[in-house]
């Protein structure tokens, strides 16, 4: 049931196009992972969201715009009867809340196994290329504490079906000595066990390339050097410095999108922050894309940005066609 789709994510709010959005699913019979994903701008969300606090979700009229989810480059991959659509959401209607036992949450995880292949050291974890998983359901309408009892419920399955015969006995493995492959909920780490992929870290962009690596060569994979969905980005390798989704943005807005100048001046500036490792640089680098990546961007923040920008990374000034791209951004 796993292979075929079952569970659930939940993703923490983003600024997206200058606007900070939401994410929810919207399902027609209360199963969470049979529905279509939602995004909606956090104004709209709002008239949701203590619906969802408070009884797990909530019946709603749900007005906007159906788009295909850019899966062309997707390493998962999608059923060919599942369409591949979300929804966003321009207006919402809240009809009445959620009732118990009207919704249905499944969050699953994937962790090695001990009684069948063999265990690598990685990246400071004990990682097996054979795997095992559980899943387990909740009902949403009371969260807190169906869901830790749940998140509990996981642990002790994967421990106690992961034991290693020693000493002429089968011991049980601590929660430490059991990598889980990812997590499912972004905003809140449940899990003592060692994460290999984090959510958080996956939809930034981000991961440990030794693991990535020891994967590759173990399972005959190839490996998008970059990791990067749609434009490839020379020289960016696995950093936590620059925000891939802002950057992409700024790529994708109407003013940049055919200007090849200012997309090879931005794609030089990620690739120089990246080189400097510098936290505040990358900071920086995020609101100057994330204004660039409004529908009207403002000159005086654009300006603002840049110059603190080049203060604290005066490389970044010399960069070729750095002076044409910016009188462009800045007219």
């Amino acid at each position: 049931m796993v292979l075929g789709g079952v569970g659930s994510i939940r993703l923490a709010p983003r600024f997206v196009r200058g606007g900070e959005v939401c994410f929810l699913g919207a399902t027609s019979n209360g199963v969470s992972h049979e529905g279509i994903p939602i995004v909606l701008p956090i104004d709209v969300a709002s008239k949701l969201l203590s619906e969802v606090h408070k009884f797990g979700g909530g019946v709603c009229n749900l007005r906007g715009t159906v788009w295909p989810l850019p899966v062309g480059d997707s390493p998962i991959v999608f059923d060919r009867r599942i369409p591949r659509l979300y929804l966003f959401s321009e207006e919402v209607e809240v009809l009445e809340p959620t009732k118990r036992g009207d919704s249905l949450v499944t969050v699953a995880v994937t962790y090695s196994s001990t009684y069948e292949g063999e265990f690598d050291e990685v990246s400071g974890l004990r990682i097996n290329c054979s795997k095992h998983w559980t899943f387990s359901s909740f009902d949403p309408s009371d969260e807190i504490n169906q869901l830790s009892d749940t998140v509990d419920w996981l642990r002790q399955y994967a421990v106690r079906h992961t034991s290693i015969y020693e000493d002429g006995e089968w011991r049980n493995l601590s929660p430490e000595a059991l990598s889980i492959v990812g997590d499912f909920d972004e905003t809140t780490d449940h899990f003592v066990n060692p994460i290999e992929f984090p959510l958080g870290e996956v939809v930034r962009g981000q991961y440990d390339r030794e693991i990535v690596h020891f994967y590759a060569e173990r399972l005959n994979l190839t490996v998008n050097k970059e990791m990067i969905m749609g434009d490839k980005f020379e020289n960016i390798h696995g950093s936590t410095i620059v925000n891939r989704y802002t950057l992409q943005n700024a790529l994708n807005s109407a003013r940049v999108q055919e200007d090849e100048e200012v997309r090879a001046f931005l794609k030089a500036l990620s690739s120089e922050v990246e080189a400097a490792k510098d936290d505040t640089a990358g900071e920086i680098l995020d609101q100057l894309n994330e204004e660039i990546s409004r529908d009207e961007p403002r000159v005086s923040l654009l300006k603002r940005s840049w110059d603190a920008l080049v203060q604290g990374l005066p490389s970044v000034a010399k960069i070729a066609g750095a002076s044409a791209a910016l009188a462009k951004l800045l007219t």
